[in-house]
């Protein structure tokens, strides 16, 4: 039996692709996750919502959680 998987959506980020492409490896790695960059947002798979805000949070970077 498939159970729905968690995705974690990550946008409004800046239009710089390659800036983008190594935070979602830094996330996946950090994380322990899959995951990808497309169409200028970054899905991370799993339900990891305190690790990634604690990872944003690390690096500084501005975030607003919105939905479930």
């Amino acid at each position: 039996m498939n159970w729905p998987r968690t995705v974690i959506e990550i946008s409004g980020l800046p239009k710089n692709k390659k800036w983008c492409q190594v935070l979602a490896k830094d996330l996946k790695k950090a994380l322990g996750v899959g995951g990808t960059y497309k169409n200028d947002y970054i899905e991370i798979h799993g339900e990891k919502i305190d690790l990634v805000t604690t990872t944003l949070d690390k690096k500084e970077l501005k975030w607003k959680k919105t939905g479930g």
